[in-house]
């Protein structure tokens, strides 16, 4: 996946079957016990739904785990021709980058175990859904 991100291109190949699912699995681990609903977290009137998105992205953001997967997801990613490790984030000015960067990485390794289960999910949630109009 090639995109620009403040005028240079970053370039992220997707890692392996492993390394991706391994990166899953730890984010996983990191959102388990959260208070995430993905149904009502955003509509939720008394502002719960927010701050159970602020939890989750925490528990993901400051998990040890997922960050040594994510680096590893990044060894075929390139910005400007230059590595994504963690020598590229010691200049001051690539810090900015960081999430930005994490954000393609995760995207480009996780969205693939997910495209398919879209369309199923879609077809349970319309047959429960013409289930309980019949009732």
């Amino acid at each position: 996946m090639e995109t620009q991100l403040n005028g240079k291109t970053l370039n992220i190949t997707p890692a392996s079957f492993r390394d991706a699912l391994s990166l899953q699995k730890a984010i996983a681990r990191a959102l388990k016990g959260t208070d995430l609903d993905l149904d009502t977290s955003m509509i939720d009137g008394d502002g719960n739904g927010i701050n159970a998105v602020i939890t989750a992205s925490l528990s993901v953001i400051t998990s040890d785990e997922v960050e040594e997967k994510a680096f590893k997801c990044c060894e075929r990613a390139l910005y400007d021709n230059e590595k994504i490790n963690y020598d590229f984030f010691e200049k001051e000015e690539n810090r900015e980058l960081y999430f930005l960067i994490m954000i393609e990485v995760l995207k480009v390794n996780l969205v693939p175990f997910f495209k398919g289960l879209s369309s199923k999910f879609s077809g349970i949630k319309e047959t429960i859904t013409n289930s309980l109009k019949q009732k």
